[in-house]
């Protein structure tokens, strides 16, 4: 698996449940794939490598652009997502299915390797658009736009736009626009604490007491110091080696 370098990393429900469930070595035994590379256009970039085949992005493309632009070919270990004859995915709403994908096999060329997504921050957005809903969310670090994405639901799905209309958003919105100025701030976008860009995402706290003992291999520390006066504990008279039992800012007060 190219976690390390993978753009899906972070938002990739494959590596949730990798780290959450796997263990730390690998126990695949077998031969890795390796799979030509197929170009699907200037927009959309195919790692066959990571792809799962859930076939969610042929499912997604059938049902926007009404014709087959890509599907599955050969069967087995062989088969992989592609075009029949190399055409590259130009369809106005193709940029959809990298929205749908829930690993790192269709990334978005205009965002590659610029960006971590919990170095961004999801800010919900709108713009005018004869095409699709308009409605989007920016991910933004300052006032750079980094990358625009169709918003989601609690689950990971696209939403339903606020005005009635599908949440599927336009090429256009998605690559072409990509400064703070084309669009309409709504707000920050509603994150969960699961995510890897919420404060919440690790559950369970380390108390730095706790950390302490963990790290003497259980045993307590011997010196501890309620001292106030920073230039106290600076004098050579007092002999800490000396002492008998844990210092205190009284050992040092009586100097």
């Amino acid at each position: 698996m190219t976690l390390p370098i993978c753009d899906q990393a972070g938002e990739c429900h494959l590596q949730d449940l990798s780290y959450e469930h796997g263990k730390v070595g690998t126990r695949y035994e077998f031969q890795r794939r390796t799979f030509k590379k197929h170009d699907l256009g200037k927009y959309i970039q195919l790692h066959m490598t990571r792809c799962i085949l859930c076939y969610r992005c042929v499912f997604t493309a059938d049902q926007l652009t009404q014709k087959r632009e890509h599907g599955v070919l050969d069967r087995g270990d062989h088969a992989e997502i592609a075009t029949h004859i190399e055409k590259s995915l130009e369809n106005d709403f193709i940029g959809n299915v990298i929205d749908v994908c829930p690993v790192g096999a269709l990334t978005d060329k205009t965002f590659r390797f610029k960006n971590r997504v919990w170095f961004t921050k999801p800010v919900d957005a709108h713009r005018n658009c004869d095409k699709c809903c308009g409605e989007v969310q920016l991910w933004m670090r300052g006032d750079e736009v980094f990358r625009v994405t169709a918003r989601k639901d609690e689950w990971g799905e696209i939403k339903d736009a606020s005005n009635g209309k599908t949440g599927w958003i336009c090429n256009d919105c998605r690559f072409e626009k990509k400064k703070a100025s084309d669009w309409v701030i709504d707000g920050p976008s509603k994150v969960s604490r699961h995510s890897v860009i919420s404060q919440g995402h690790y559950e369970k706290l380390v108390k730095p007491k706790e950390t302490v003992v963990d790290v003497m291999n259980g045993s307590q520390p011997r010196l501890f110091l309620d001292i106030h006066d920073v230039s106290e504990v600076n004098k050579p008279t007092v002999t800490l080696s000396a002492l008998d039992r844990p210092a205190h800012s009284t050992d040092f007060g009586n100097q």
